[in-house]
């Protein structure tokens, strides 16, 4: 004697609670043969905690399902206060993105020390993270900024360079003493203190001649 088994349909309900805001309910039919691929539109960013509730003509059985729903970073911007500062001076940064949901952003002032925050609120949107950082080396900066979350990054670089220079503090003219009129040029050597001339920087000597 041949026996046939027949597959009875399992039906599934699923409940799942978007932030406490709106609720999500339907029933899907499948059976054990095949997997089932349930897919659903969201609208809430977030924390989800759902419940899936199976059953069939026998039996019920609950599962409890835990995830989050993110939004993409797009639109990381870096501001800066100025892009010509002393050695020591307060430089003024401001990061922002137009969107993105749990996002942490690392400031790299290219000074080997760079800055890692986070948005205090879950959308970066309408904020602003306002930091401030010092240079304690004459130099020409490159700033960039790397936002990252679960599912997407974003990257950013300012468009000019910081220029980094040494305040001048000693400074000496070596005149000759009588200048040759034939001459129609006389030489002067103008003396710094070391390290006053980062890379970039000009300097300028105006003469004052009394007659």
């Amino acid at each position: 004697m041949r026996l046939y088994t027949k597959i009875l349909p399992v039906m599934i309900i699923v409940l799942t609670y978007l932030n406490n805001f709106s609720t999500f309910a339907g029933e899907f039919m499948s059976n054990n043969r095949h997997p089932l691929t349930i897919t659903f539109d969201v609208s809430h960013i977030g924390q989800v905690t759902g419940i899936v509730n199976c059953s069939n003509y026998v039996s019920w059985r609950t599962v409890n399902i835990d995830f989050n729903i993110a939004q993409p970073i797009v639109g990381l911007n870096v501001s800066i206060s100025t892009f010509i500062a002393a050695i020591g001076q307060d430089v003024d940064f401001i990061i922002s993105a137009q969107k993105g949901s749990s996002v942490s952003a690392t400031l790299n002032f290219g000074d080997g020390s760079p800055v890692t925050v986070s948005f205090p609120l879950l959308l970066a949107q309408d904020q602003d993270i306002s930091l401030t950082h010092q240079f304690y080396v004459h130099n020409n900066y490159t700033i960039s900024a790397t936002a990252t979350n679960d599912i997407s990054s974003d990257s950013f670089w300012l468009p000019d360079r910081l220029i980094v220079q040494k305040v001048i503090t000693n400074i000496s003219l070596a005149v000759p003493g009588v200048g040759n009129i034939d001459d129609g040029m006389m030489t002067f050597h103008l003396l710094l203190d070391p390290g006053a001339r980062p890379p970039g920087e000009i300097f300028s000597i105006k003469f004052n001649q009394l007659f």
